[in-house]
């Protein structure tokens, strides 16, 4: 057996137990020897031990604020959630809102062509020389093409040009919303 192996047999117990069996062995240590080494053993038992202890607090510290972590965004989910459901109310609000509005302005728009086509174009032309291009370019396109001929005609030739070809232009399409 080595020096060593003496050492942690001995610090383990065993040289009261082995008894005089091995007192002729050079390499058995003396008893100041022993006493050192299970000192140091145990300091060292005692460090390891105290580590072990602290990595444990540091982990259960990681674990807790993991756990205070994972809480808030499941509350924060939570609120987001509940916020997307009002602005998602809202919005379907707005679009109905929208909606009615169109309704209403197709509505005011068909009684203007009405009025419009039932008086004489040269009457009508100073009246509608003065509407806004976007509400003369829709009064004309709801209007009889007869009828909207006869008023561009009455109107002066740089003004109807203008009608005419905002007529002709493309459509521009709504940003589409997600």
């Amino acid at each position: 057996m080595t020096r060593r192996g003496w050492l942690v047999f001995a610090c383990l117990g065993g040289l009261s137990t082995a008894g005089g069996a091995f007192a002729n062995n050079a390499l058995r240590p003396s008893v100041t020897d022993v006493e050192k080494y299970c000192d140091v053993e145990a300091q060292g038992a005692h460090k390891l031990s105290e580590d072990l202890r602290h990595r444990e607090r540091e982990l259960e510290k990681r674990e807790y604020a993991v756990a205070a972590a994972e809480a808030e965004l499941k509350a924060s989910e939570a609120t987001l959630a509940e916020r997307l459901k009002v602005l998602q109310a809202t919005r379907d609000e707005i679009a109905a809102l929208l909606g009615r509005a169109d309704v209403a302005r197709d509505e005011k728009i068909a009684a203007l062509v009405k009025m419009i086509e039932s008086g004489r174009a040269s009457n009508v032309a100073p009246l509608f020389g003065e509407l806004e291009p976007a509400l003369a370019v829709d009064v004309l396109d709801r209007m009889n093409r007869t009828k909207a001929g006869r008023l561009l005609v009455a109107l002066p030739p740089s003004q109807a040009a203008e009608l005419a070809q905002r007529m002709t232009a493309p459509l521009a399409l709504p940003a589409e919303t997600p």
